[in-house]
């Protein structure tokens, strides 16, 4: 069905959620792209296309109100970028969810364009299937803190900037920002140096504690009265990160 004036006007559904957000829904259309949507002129909060036919998420007029977009269950392969960021500048939360994104490069890069997004999900994309897959997006989109609706902890992103740092790390970064599907030799020894790297300065975490903070560190497991509590520090101590006052 073509997103024209008559969807958009007789078939499209207004509503307003708990939120108080406005809302417009193009449920199970079998719309095949995106167009027309000045029609809607810029008033409403949250944008619903969930199952339908999208193979390309591009061609938003200017939305700044927007802040919601919900594409679930379509057939998306691709993400305009600087059409994304141009049009909808205000969007914090977009949800993917069982599309067929697979360049996980293309995918990062075009959405780190988004400056406020907060929630996202690529959950049900091959991509998510990649190595790095989430330490990739953290660290390329780092407003981001909820992922395929886990949320994004401190250690996880301590452990991306560990594996996209110094000359390995840079190296893998660069051969994931490619694109590229098919992985070099050379991208795939840069991945293994950036892991090893990685593990050894993740490992020496402890080793370089100061009497200080050792004394901090048994402090706080010695007050910690959960399991939950116990393990965020094992974590914490994993990744060489900052004992809790």
């Amino acid at each position: 069905m073509k997103l024209d004036y008559d969807v958009l006007t007789f078939v499209g559904e207004s509503c307003v959620d708990p939120l108080k957000d406005r809302v417009f829904v193009l449920r199970g259309l079998k719309i095949p792209r995106i167009e027309n949507l000045a029609i809607l002129k810029n008033q409403y909060d949250t944008l619903d296309l969930t199952d339908n036919d999208l193979t390309a998420l591009n061609q938003f007029p200017l939305m700044p109100r927007l802040k919601t977009l919900l594409v679930s269950n379509n057939r998306i392969t691709k993400l305009d970028g600087p059409n994304l960021s141009a049009s909808l500048p205000n969007l914090d939360s977009l949800i993917l969810t069982n599309n067929a994104i697979s360049d996980l490069g293309a995918a990062a890069d075009a959405l780190r364009g988004l400056k406020k997004l907060t929630h996202l999900s690529l959950e049900g994309n091959p991509v998510t299937k990649q190595k790095h897959y989430r330490s990739w997006i953290v660290w390329r989109c780092k407003g981001i803190t909820w992922l395929d609706f886990r949320r994004v902890t401190d250690a996880e992103r301590r452990e991306a900037k560990l594996i996209f740092s110094g000359a390995a790390g840079s190296k893998l970064a660069a051969s994931l920002s490619s694109g590229s599907g098919k992985r070099t030799l050379e991208e795939e020894a840069a991945d293994s140096a950036a892991e090893a790297s990685s593990s050894k300065r993740l490992k020496s975490g402890p080793q370089a504690l100061s009497p200080e903070e050792a004394a901090k560190l048994r402090a706080a497991l010695e007050k910690a009265t959960t399991l939950e509590e116990m393990e965020r520090l094992r974590r914490l101590l994993e990744a060489g990160g900052a004992v809790p006052k």
